[in-house]
């Protein structure tokens, strides 16, 4: 039987979103190695690459590759503490480890730490979590589920902000800081594989502070995961209906770059009928490669961009779009 653990069962027909998995992604965990001296004097004996106070535990490969002590997980020890930092990446690549396989997998990375030498007595935390949920859906879903965040208003202060080209990668930012609290971006564009925006992934990002989340935390099923993504993704923090009407903002901001005397009237009138064309993927067949390639010049040369202006209009409901999601913790 396979297992399905990850897996959440198959939405109704009629849900345009499918939950292909749900769990952890990236987990950072602290071990204390002051408890063992042995395992001490190991570490500092093994290779690996300085890092300021820090060793990267791993070998030198063949063409300057960097091999990791443990595999895809990157581990780190600190000289001044003693204390051992290992970046885990519990699941296959791509995919994302159950909650309720937390505990077994832990166990089975201390195993592996312990067959090189490495053993700490005491209880290990986390500083770092990173919670997801991939959606399966149409291409057009998953591009209105993204506009849908882009357009969200955040509490307390906290901020969005988009990448990619096409813009595939909405983060949630503190109100102070270029942190990352949250992302939701196409994993189909990520792998290049598969038809864009037709897999995306919901992911909520919590830091913790030494000592102050510890890992046996995460053995009590979905608890832990369910709290940490509901506090990006829920009720509280992103819900309602959202609208933009990217066009009136477009003309607004190049009205006002002629107000002020950055634009003349005619380029007003070429960047207007660009920025469309290309907001609509169209640009290319309308005016060809020469000109094509003269308007993306005169575009870049005024400072304008097709991710700064002319975004698309946008009339979602977040409820609607992220109840799928949702629903995984609910159950």
């Amino acid at each position: 039987m396979p297992d399905l653990s990850g897996t959440a069962p198959p939405t109704a027909a009629d849900n345009a979103y499918t939950v292909a998995g749900y769990g952890y992604d990236d987990v950072t965990l602290g071990f204390d190695l002051d408890g063992s001296p042995v395992s001490v004097g190991r570490v500092r004996e093994m290779g690996g690459r300085p890092l300021g106070n820090a060793t990267r535990l791993g070998f030198e490969a063949s063409w300057g590759k960097f091999e990791n002590l443990l595999g895809r997980s990157f581990a780190k020890f600190m000289h001044d503490t003693n204390r051992l930092y290992v970046q885990w990446k519990p699941a296959a690549p791509g995919e994302l480890m159950s909650p309720a396989k937390f505990e077994s997998e832990l166990n089975a990375l201390e195993r592996r730490m312990a067959v090189v030498g490495i053993e700490s007595y005491e209880r290990v935390w986390i500083t770092r979590l990173d919670v997801a949920v991939d959606l399966l859906c149409a291409p057009e879903d998953g591009k209105a589920l993204l506009n849908g965040l882009e357009a969200a208003r955040l509490p307390r202060g906290q901020r969005i902000t988009v990448e990619g080209q096409p813009r595939s990668t909405v983060y949630f930012r503190p109100r102070a800081s270029n942190d990352v609290l949250a992302r939701a971006y196409c994993r189909n564009l990520k792998t290049r594989s598969g038809a864009p925006f037709g897999k995306i992934r919901l992911e909520a990002v919590q830091r913790f502070k030494t000592k102050e989340m510890w890992a046996d935390h995460c053995f009590q099923g979905n608890l832990a995961a369910a709290m940490i993504w509901e506090g990006r993704y829920g009720k509280e923090q992103v819900d309602g209906r959202v609208t933009r009407l990217s066009r009136e903002e477009q003309v607004l901001t190049l009205t006002q770059r002629v107000r002020l005397g950055e634009m003349s009237v005619a380029q007003f009138e070429r960047m207007s009928s660009f920025l469309d064309a290309e907001r609509l993927g169209v640009a290319r067949e309308i005016y060809g490669d020469r000109r094509y390639t003269e308007r993306r010049r005169e575009a870049r040369e005024l400072g304008l961009s097709v991710n700064d202006v002319g975004q698309e209009p946008v009339d979602l409901d977040l409820g609607d779009l992220l109840k799928a999601a949702r629903d995984v913790w609910a159950a």
